[in-house]
């Protein structure tokens, strides 16, 4: 395995001229194998991975392959880059579990600590039945999604104590009796580190696991308190989930360097608790400390939804590290392993140009899709640029926790802090360019849009992230324009389509990963939280309609800016910025 050499700061990544926003950090980069053959990975097999995926319909934003410590493969999916953070939903639970690690090492808990022990003012909030539950549940538990409790994952995180929510929550298991899938398992690890540490996960693990793998403390979504979610909310460069990976797959050590203790790395990828009631091979093959196994032998996986994944084949000394939108967590690992670790070889191998030329060629191509497209003009341009539109208040949404963003739905379902709803949308046509601009909540933002086949990059900035944007437009009719918005941060992506007759807008919008196929997956995994047969053929039901009631037809007006109407000329001191 060979050392790790600091990069510098380096230019964005960019393609035909265009780079998105973003430096890269200056930390340790993973040294880079000359040729996939020369250890042990054909260029041709990992040609017809990529191949695959494309064919899968699997939305592959980046992916990194190591090999011997060395990356033998990268892309990335343009516009997502390998200096823009990308979240990562899920696997955040496996750096939660890392920083449980450093904590058992430090002798800060251990793993049959009792929960309720560190947290003794919510045990009388526990109902009579189930202080018996509240006298036996461990750490252990947390780690293992074993705790016997019943969270509703339908609640509004952002009116909750999340501690309170958690803690007083009824068992419907005996702990340690069934595996149960819950993020808030994830969340209390951070909430029993920062109530002994003083200091937040993320300060916690800086010195321990960011600086001595060259990673910058990424950004994490917090409860109202600051305290990290846990289960979900990191934002990785993709480089960086490689890095915690590799460090996993040997033991613990990057760069000559113990960094995670080894006895963590050891049992914290094992199975520790029983799955078999999950529906898919890689889902029910056993379940360490917050990490999956796979049916593969030793080899296991840190898991975010829609394919945000670390894959270690311990056996092969090889990593796959690769973030993408797809509902299916199961299909990007089919994909995978219909590959892999089959076409590895045990020693260096004959080098393959023309598969080498061709893998190059299909990385370079490698776009967004569908790719941005030229547009043509509407008369209606001039008209829009007097006029905003007010998106209708979906209160129902609002009240659900989520509300119509021009951020992408599952966005705003995610995240601790809600924003719209939006007012005050406007177009600005001029020359050859567009920008819109918008309100939510009272917080302003504009971005720049392509209308020439190619992306324009801009900055949303609602608190508490900003989001890198990749932003394309097209008239689809003379009174109809389809604006498409690439968070490039998130897995998921927008597009509104305007539709415009005399002063009257009908909005229509779409969300990717789609929200049929968000429900749908839901659909699936409701079976390890409800029980009741009924109850869940019920719930099936009502999710099986929510998309249209997720994403709503929409209408509007026009309306002329500061009130006056179209057809007034606006004083040229107040023309669209």
């Amino acid at each position: 395995m060979g050392s790790y050499e600091r990069s510098e700061s380096a230019e964005g990544f960019s393609r035909n001229g265009q780079k998105p926003y973003g430096k890269v950090y200056s930390g340790y980069a993973l040294p880079r194998a000359e040729r996939p053959e020369d250890e042990g990975v054909p260029s041709k097999a990992l040609l017809e991975l990529m191949e695959d995926f494309e064919a899968a319909g699997q939305d592959i934003h980046s992916l990194i392959a190591v090999r011997h410590g060395k990356v033998v493969y990268e892309a990335y999916r343009y516009p997502y880059a390998p200096d823009i953070p990308h979240s990562v939903n899920s696997f955040s639970k496996s750096i939660a579990s890392t920083a449980a690690g450093f904590a058992i090492s430090e002798g800060l808990f251990s793993l049959e600590d009792k929960i309720y022990d560190y947290f003794p003012e919510y045990k009388g909030k526990i109902k009579k039945q189930g202080l018996k539950y509240a006298d036996i549940l461990t750490i252990k538990h947390i780690l293992t999604m074993s705790t016997g409790k019943f969270i509703n994952v339908a609640k509004d995180k952002t009116k909750l104590n999340w501690i309170s929510d958690f803690l007083s929550a009824k068992f419907i298991r005996k702990p340690g009796e069934i595996f149960h899938y819950t993020n808030e398992n994830a969340y209390m690890l951070c909430v029993l580190i920062r109530r002994l540490t003083g200091l937040t996960v993320t300060e916690y693990l800086r010195p321990r696991l960011f600086e001595p793998l060259g990673i910058e403390p990424p950004h994490w979504e917090t409860d109202a308190e600051g305290t990290e979610s846990g289960g979900w909310g990191v934002y990785l460069k993709p480089e960086d989930g490689a890095k915690i990976a590799l460090c996993y797959l040997n033991n613990g050590v990057f760069n000559g360097r113990q960094v995670i203790p080894e006895f963590w790395t050891r049992e914290a990828t094992i199975a520790q608790m029983g799955n078999p009631n999950n529906y898919k091979r890689d889902s029910k093959a056993g379940y360490g400390y917050q990490f999956w196994m796979c049916h593969i032998p030793n080899t296991y996986a840190g898991r975010g939804q829609f394919g945000q994944q670390g894959v270690v084949l311990k056996d092969y000394d090889a990593v796959f590290f690769y973030t993408s939108a797809h509902p299916d967590e199961q299909l990007p690992m089919d994909v995978l392993f219909r590959h892999f670790p089959k076409a590895f070889g045990d020693a260096p191998l004959s080098r393959d140009d023309e598969a080498y030329e061709k893998l190059n060629e299909f990385t370079r191509n490698l776009i967004f899709l569908p790719a941005p497209k030229k547009s043509s003009r509407s008369e209606l341009e001039k008209k829009l640029n007097e006029s905003s539109i007010n998106f209708p208040k979906q209160r129902f949404l609002s009240l659900a926790g989520m509300p119509t963003s021009v951020l992408p739905l599952y966005i705003t379902y995610v995240s601790t802090d809600k924003w719209a709803h939006v007012t005050d949308f406007t177009f600005n046509f001029e020359g050859g360019e567009l920008s819109v601009r918008w309100a939510e909540n009272g917080v302003y933002n504009q971005i720049p849009v392509g209308l020439d086949g190619k992306f324009r990059f801009g900055r949303i900035t609602l608190p508490p992230f900003d989001f890198t944007t990749a932003s394309y437009g097209y008239w689809e009719k003379d009174d109809s324009f389809v604006l498409k918005i690439i968070p490039i941060e998130s897995v998921a992506t927008r597009t509104f389509i305007f539709t415009f007759k005399g002063d009257r807008v009908k909005i229509e919008q779409d969300t990717t990963p789609s929200a049929k196929g968000m429900c749908d997956n839901i659909a699936i995994l409701s079976k390890q939280w409800i029980n009741n047969d009924f109850l869940h053929f019920f719930a099936t039901i009502l999710l099986k309609l929510a998309p249209r009631v997720l994403q709503p037809k929409m209408r509007s007006r026009l309306k002329t800016r500061r009130g006056r109407p179209n057809t007034e000329p606006r004083p040229e001191s107040e023309k669209p910025l």
